[in-house]
């Protein structure tokens, strides 16, 4: 086995360096950087274990399958350090099905878990694997980009920020390395002259052109990929982007912030708050009013700015309403939402904040905003909406402001949950009365609160939730019970925020694991009115059936009495129009529009003829009647066989004078001679010991690329122009 450096060697070193290299990109995901560590061993290890059997020219599927078998070694052997029952294959499966909980229940960036780390460093050997075998197996160096970028898309679509431009640049000088190696070793194709010295110089020239014509323009492009990439959206993940003053914006997903605060091992004290009432409130952060296959979501919002909100949608002001004034200290709590009790008419807080219409959320603005409500003061005058059971047993589910997000039942809810939810309410005949059943419903002894994860998510986790374990916590219930809501015709929407907390004298605390969801529906008169749903919680006096509203607004516990007054009939929403899309709202101005398409048109455009101005660049680096009289005939050799390439023809095989004539037959006259020609000139650089350039080297390749277009057809002419064949396959 020579110790020379060969393709396969070249091409596996830039593999290794192209992974190592893209394997930094699942930073953003974990605070634990030991994947990094496991990751950079296993892919130096098959990069080398390419290098060595592709040496002995062992089959490429041979490569792969052994790669394969070493892949899997090795996790088992990561997997079995960290701990576990004994039973390594127990665990290692194990370990994956601990990932897919944690990653369920927690938000990036995730602490330090084994299951996540091994999923870290499998993701890495499979681009590892993938990247391989485009590069060394179908030997397509160019698609490297497509396994190298998945690694940066992972954390650039699941994270709430966007990720770091340094994080693409990267994988670009990644996929660089990839497209140079290639790029030297085409050097090593053509016959090696009697003049090493001069060979050397044809290498470096070769590397330089490549340089110019190839590594810059995938640079250009994997700056513009990289610059758009890490803001598109994820509705899958609750995300979403409203709509400032400054332009969107990317929210967190606050069921996110739910699941990992109820699962804190220590319960530490988060807020406190003091009340001119005698009572806690419940304080409000976020509103999810869209409801989907993936569960229910933010959605896109017109922010305002300012400290005074309009009037809470629905509510009609009564003697005798209930104002409050709250200040509130948060202590080490991180949130872009503030907390505020429901329904605030003002707020007084440092820093950039905006507030939505409908929902009365108030989101910073602030290029910190992940953590602008950290060790913040302020206050905020609220009304307390403490609606009278008797008026809302007789009240209809109005019609909200924003009803075409609020209101419809989606289409593809599963029957069972339909069939439930009217089961549940035959018997009553006003909206009111169908809530407080569906509520009596979730509090009964069938369910069971738990904070564990559960499987599933969307329609599944709820159908898991009412039909299968009937356990959940408050996000299992809010939700079940506001999508049923829907389907007897009650406009809904689920809200997170905090339970009131403890008092201690005039101060409520409020602790981590006091976040909570709750169900609001819509009522006339009314508007957005809470519901309590969980059974690990007191129900608000107006949402059980015959209770008389509290005079305190403290939540007291669950009854069932029978209802009070007469109810007015309301029956269930017949229609089932699809749900409203839940991105970000567009801007009114119609220019703004005009300019967005109009980029996206120009950069799709820019990347369709990026090959076509490559391979120009390339043929008039060529051509340059400048530099070494050897590189410049080379050159147009190469030029000529790239142009047959383009055209989608096979290069002849044979020497020059073989390839000359072969290429002179398909030609006529000026063009056949003018191929005859530079074959000659081609053998006379390569095996003479001197020789000198009389003719117009650029003139002579010219004349004979005419001739090759004018056996082709006008479409294949057209193809060779803008996706040049050349750039795509290696010479031979």
């Amino acid at each position: 086995m020579s110790l020379r450096l060969r393709t396969s060697d070249r091409l596996s070193l830039a593999v290794i360096i192209a992974v190592l290299l893209a394997s930094v990109t699942l930073l953003p995901l974990t605070t634990d950087r030991s994947y990094l560590v496991f990751s950079s061993i296993l892919v130096v290890a098959l990069g080398v274990i390419s290098l060595i059997l592709r040496r002995f020219r062992l089959d490429s599927g041979l490569v792969l399958l052994i790669q394969a078998v070493f892949t899997a070694v090795f996790l088992f052997l990561v997997s079995g350090t960290f701990g576990g029952d004994g039973n390594i294959f127990s665990n290692f499966l194990g370990h994956y099905t601990e990932a897919t909980d944690f990653l369920r229940s927690q938000a990036a960036p995730l602490p330090p878990n084994p299951g996540v780390t091994l999923l870290l460093v499998t993701a890495v050997a499979v681009v590892m694997l993938l990247t391989d075998v485009m590069v060394q197996a179908i030997e397509r160096p160019v698609w490297a980009i497509a396994p190298l970028v998945t690694l940066f898309l992972v954390p650039a679509l699941g994270l709430r920020d966007d990720i770091n431009f340094w994080y693409f640049a990267a994988v670009a000088v990644g996929y660089l390395v990839i497209l140079m190696a290639e790029g030297i070793s085409l050097t090593d194709l053509w016959p090696r002259r009697i003049r090493r010295s001069s060979s050397e110089r044809r290498g470096g020239a070769m590397i330089r052109i490549l340089a110019t014509t190839v590594g810059i323009p995938a640079l250009i492009f994997t700056f513009v990929l990289g610059m758009i990439t890490p803001t598109l959206n994820s509705d899958g993940w609750g995300l979403s982007k409203p709509k400032g003053n400054d332009g969107p914006l990317q929210l967190t997903d606050p069921t996110l912030d739910l699941r990992r605060n109820l699962n804190q091992p220590e319960n530490r004290l988060v807020l406190s708050y003091t009340t001119d009432q005698p009572s806690g409130a419940y304080l409000r952060m976020a509103s999810l009013p869209v409801i989907n296959q993936n569960g229910w979501q933010l959605t896109g919002m017109q922010l305002n700015s300012g400290n005074n909100l309009p009037p809470a949608a629905g509510y009609q002001a009564r003697p005798g309403d209930v104002t409050r004034k709250t200040q509130v200290e948060i202590k080490d709590f991180r949130s872009e939402y503030l907390p505020l009790p429901y329904a605030p008419t003002s707020f007084n807080a440092p820093g950039q904040w905006a507030w939505d219409r409908e929902s009365l959320m108030v989101l910073s603005t602030a290029s910190n905003r992940q953590d602008a409500t950290r060790n913040l003061s302020y206050s905020v005058d609220s009304v307390d909406i403490r609606p009278d059971g008797a008026g809302l047993s007789q009240a209809a589910a109005g019609h909200p402001p924003d009803a075409q997000l609020t209101a419809p039942m989606p289409a593809d809810i599963p029957n069972d949950i339909v069939d439930l939810a009217v089961k549940i309410t035959a018997d009553q005949q006003t909206p009111a009365l169908k809530a407080a059943a569906i509520q009596e419903y979730l509090r009964s002894n069938t369910f069971t609160y738990s904070t564990e994860p559960l499987p599933g998510s969307g329609y599944q986790a709820l159908q898991n939730f009412l039909f299968t374990d009937k356990k959940g916590y408050c996000e299992q219930f809010a939700a079940s019970m506001a999508l049923m809501a829907r389907v007897v015709g009650i406009p809904s929407r689920v809200a997170v925020g905090f339970l009131p907390g403890e008092a201690s004298g005039k101060t409520w605390n409020v602790s981590i694991r006091d976040m909570h969801a709750w169900p609001e529906l819509y009522f006339e008169g009314y508007g957005w009115v809470r519901f309590e749903p969980t059974p690990a919680f007191a129900a608000p006096a107006w949402s059980v059936r015959g209770e008389a509203p509290p005079q305190s607004g403290a939540p007291t516990p669950s009854s069932n009495p029978s209802a009070q007054g007469e109810p007015t009939p309301q029956a269930p929403a017949s229609e089932t129009p699809a749900p409203p899309p839940a991105g970000p709202e567009v801007s009114n101005a119609p220019w703004a529009r005009i300019l967005a398409t109009a980029a996206g048109l120009a950069i799709i455009l820019g990347l369709l003829v990026t090959p076509m101005f490559v391979r120009m660049a390339r043929r008039n680096s060529r051509l340059e009647a400048v530099g070494d009289p050897d590189d410049r005939v080379e050159n147009a050799w190469r030029e000529v066989r790239d142009s047959v390439v383009d055209l989608g023809e096979n290069w002849p095989v044979g020497s020059p004078r073989v390839v000359g004539a072969h290429l002179a037959h398909d030609l006529n006259g000026t063009a056949a001679k003018a191929a005859t020609t530079l074959s000659l000139m081609v053998e006379r650089e390569r095996f003479a010991r001197s020789h000198t350039i009389s003719a117009d080297l650029a003139a002579i390749v010219g004349e004979i690329r005419h001739g090759l277009a004018a056996n082709q057809d006008r479409s294949q002419r057209i193809l060779a122009t803008v996706m040049p064949r050349s750039l795509f396959v290696r010479e031979s």
